[in-house]
């Protein structure tokens, strides 16, 4: 199993030009895709267009036989909760965990394509990712 170290998410115009979104300052939690309150994976990291996938408020998800198994390349965690996505089906192998209220193209993450199950953490506090990289920029 390979741990991935803690990412330095910085939201430099560089780095957000990447996923096709103005600076974070300038982002709305209300202008990006998906419903409020849900966790939404996208087929693009472009955060456009038609690739939207779907969008999750269930603890876990595992979509071994779902169009969504290694598809994702961005998220937008518009809910309260931090979220584990993992590289297998059934929770294993590496994670990325996603900050509350935030996007983050999955690319950048090194996790294009990757995801295989996601899991909603039951505490609203970092420390519920344990060793895992805490990825997503934050909504203003």
């Amino acid at each position: 199993m390979r741990i991935l170290k803690p990412l330095a998410v910085v939201a430099t115009a560089a780095a957000v030009s990447v996923v096709g979104l103005p600076p974070a300052s300038a982002v709305d939690i209300n202008d990006a895709p998906g419903p409020n309150g849900k966790i939404t994976f996208l087929e693009h990291d472009s955060f456009r267009g038609t690739g939207q996938m779907e969008s999750r408020t269930s603890y876990d998800t595992n979509f071994k036989n779902d169009i969504f198994n290694d598809e994702a390349s961005a998220v937008v965690n518009k809910s309260a909760y931090f979220w584990l996505l993992y590289d297998d089906t059934g929770y294993r192998d590496r994670a990325v965990c996603v900050r509350p209220k935030s996007f983050y193209s999955l690319k950048v993450a090194g996790f294009n394509d990757k995801m295989s199950s996601a899991q909603r953490m039951t505490k609203r506090k970092a420390t519920s990712c344990g060793s895992w990289a805490v990825i997503g920029i934050k909504f203003d």
